[in-house]
Parts: C-alpha cells; sequence; structure tokens
C-alpha cells in the first residue's frame, strides 16, 4: 500500500511540475502592434429623399451627371471610400422596378423614366473612384403627409386608400 501512495504522490508532483510555467511573471502579455481592420470603412450618406442631397431639384440630366461626379470627385479627394445612397425614399425609385414608380426628383413627375440609367450611372461613376457604392432602401416610408395626396392611388396599398 506505502508503494501505491508513492506512486501516486510522484505522479501528482510530476503532473504539477509539468503543468508550471518557469516564464510566468504574473503579468499580462502586452501585444505592441495595435489591431487595426484591414481596410478602414470611410463613408458619406447621401439623402435623394426630397431631392435633399441630390439632385437638388434640377430636372436636367446633363447637370444631375456633372453634380453627381462633383460629390464623388469631392469625397475621393477627401479618402472617401463609401458611399451610401437612398435609391428608394418614399414608395419611389432612383432605377426601374416593377412595383415602385421613377422618382419625381430625378424627372420633376413621378413615375416619368428618366434619360439615363440613374443607378447605373452613379455605381459607376463611385467605382471609378474606387468608392463602394451601397444602395439604401427604405421600404416601408409611402409618404410624409398623406392627406395631401402627392402620390398617385394607383402607387398605393389599397388599406392606406381607406
Amino acid at each position: 500500500m506505502k508503494t501505491w501512495k508513492k506512486i501516486v504522490v510522484m505522479l501528482c508532483t510530476g503532473l504539477i511540475v509539468a503543468c508550471h510555467d518557469s516564464n510566468n511573471t504574473d503579468e499580462p502579455v502586452i501585444e505592441t502592434k495595435p489591431l487595426l481592420p484591414k481596410k478602414e470603412l470611410r463613408g458619406v450618406w447621401m439623402a435623394t429623399v426630397w431631392g435633399l442631397d441630390w439632385p437638388r431639384g434640377d430636372y436636367n440630366a446633363a447637370t444631375q451627371k456633372a453634380k453627381y461626379i462633383e460629390y464623388m470627385d469631392l469625397f475621393a479627394s477627401n479618402n472617401i471610400n463609401a458611399v451610401f445612397v437612398q435609391v428608394r425614399g418614399m414608395a419611389d425609385s432612383y432605377y426601374e422596378s416593377p412595383y415602385e414608380p421613377w422618382s419625381k426628383y430625378i424627372t420633376g413627375v413621378a413615375g416619368k423614366k428618366p434619360d439615363y440609367d440613374v443607378l447605373r450611372f452613379m455605381i459607376d461613376e463611385a467605382h471609378k473612384r474606387g468608392i463602394s457604392f451601397h444602395a439604401w432602401l427604405n421600404p416601408y416610408r409611402i409618404a410624409t403627409r398623406l392627406k395631401k395626396r402627392i402620390i398617385s392611388p394607383i402607387w398605393m396599398p389599397k388599406y392606406l386608400l381607406h
């Protein structure tokens, strides 16, 4: 029996010694290199609802394009690498859709198709400058003033018309 006790004591001692870290100074190890993301997001938001940031009440395709290019050049010069553009603000769209009419902020008339592919133009101009394009969709807002009929009833859900 004494032999077994000696063997158990020796095994426990060996286990304790094997688990001991001789380099342990009881101080935490501090990394000297900062942990940084590989790519930093530096983005801007362009509100198109009510034409706030773009196209700002201008219904001419050439001047709309020039203003957008001016924005993209400004963003690129300030090292912006992402642009978030609202392409569906109030039950209207800045792209061809079977569900929503064209935005009145592009042509001045809701549902009127513009002379150019607005979304393709915006994406291409952002990408030319190394800026990623993110489309922001507002799927819920129909209008801000339903009492004042600013949207044709054919584009509104039936439950909102009663």
